[in-house]
Formats: C-alpha cells, structure tokens, sequence
C-alpha cells in the first residue's frame, strides 16, 4: 500500500543520510524523544544507554528530509496507526510499533525491488565509509566518527576493503586495455595476406 511504501522509502533515506544509526537505534526512534523538532530543523538524539558503543550521539538530519518527515507524520503515519497511540516513529500496516525484524526486512526487500540487489542496514553504514574512502582518501579520518567508533582502527577495515575495491577496478581496466591491444587478427584478414 502507498502508506507503507512511503515509510520504507523514508527509513532507507533516513539511514542513506544518517549511517551512524545502527538497526536498534532506528527501530526505537520516538518522535519528541530521538526525533526532536527544533528551531534548526530535526535532530537525531540517542542517550549513551540506547547505543552499542555505550557513547551518546545527536545528529542533524539533512535539510532535504524535513519536508518529508513532516508529511510523513503529518498524513502518511496517521494512515497506519487509526486507534493505538505510540510515540514511536516507525509503524506497521497493522498500527504497531516495527519491530527491528520487520525494519530489516522492509529494507532489504525494498533495496531488492528498487536497486536489484537486497541492501541490509549494517552495509548502509560500509557503503558510507567505503565511499569515503574511494571518493576522498585523503579525508578517511572522518570515517570513525560517522560509524560512531571511538577507536580508528575499527575503520580501518572499510579503507582496507575500498583500497581493494580501486585496485580491483584498475586491474579490469587493465585487462580490458591490454585485451584491445592485443586482440587476435580476424582469420579473413590473414588469408588476404597469404594470398598476396
């Protein structure tokens, strides 16, 4: 239904914009709790206890979002919960609070629908990180702290694995260059030559 795609829609740019969200920190957002309303927009609040790492993080949300999780509380949410009353932000077709199961399934079925690969919420956060580290290596410092790691060196595996990425891509370019370069004549061209 249109409600319930809306909301999905919204969940996967709220994490694409947010990646310092783990899957528990999404699913519990309550609005006027974790999603708070201020004169600079919304913002994203997650006391230390509601984190893995046991540290507190406040994010603002992008601009371009506001107007949608305006609608979306304003008209879509209404839509999926008619009678319970909850603060919490995410809801089912069936009026409940989504549970972290239902969150990540919606995810990956939506990412398998629209992108053609199903996209889980852990790797919102690789992709995050990677991009960082392809785009602007030289900026890789900034990788820990939109993941939430207080050590660096738990990064360090996502520029690892973007190093591996680059190295890869070059090496198929290469491949391809030298496969051009050195691609067998066709047979009828070397009959011409036999012939003169």
């Amino acid at each position: 239904d249109p409600a319930s795609r809306y909301r999905d829609a919204l969940i996967i740019t709220l994490l694409i914009s947010c990646p310092t969200m783990r899957l528990a920190n999404l699913t519990m957002i309550e609005i006027g709790v974790h999603l708070l309303e201020l004169s600079e927009g919304y913002r994203l609040v997650f006391t230390a206890q509601e984190t893995k790492t046991n540290n507190p993080f406040s994010i603002p949300v992008p601009a371009s979002l506001w107007p949608h999780i305006d609608h979306y509380i304003s008209e879509v949410r209404p839509q999926l919960l008619p009678d319970s009353d909850t603060n919490r932000l995410w809801i089912t077709k069936y009026g409940k609070p989504m549970k972290d199961k239902t969150i990540y399934d919606r995810i990956t079925k939506t990412t398998k629908r629209v992108f053609g690969v199903a996209i889980n919420p852990h790797l919102f956060r690789d992709c995050a990180v990677t991009s960082v580290a392809i785009e602007d290596p030289k900026h890789i410092g900034i990788a820990a702290p939109i993941l939430g790691h207080t050590d660096p060196r738990t990064t360090e595996e996502h520029y690892i694995q973007a190093n591996a990425l680059v190295a890869g891509r070059r090496l198929r370019n290469s491949v391809d260059t030298l496969k051009k370069q050195y691609r067998p004549r066709p047979k009828s061209h070397l009959r011409k030559k036999q012939e003169d």
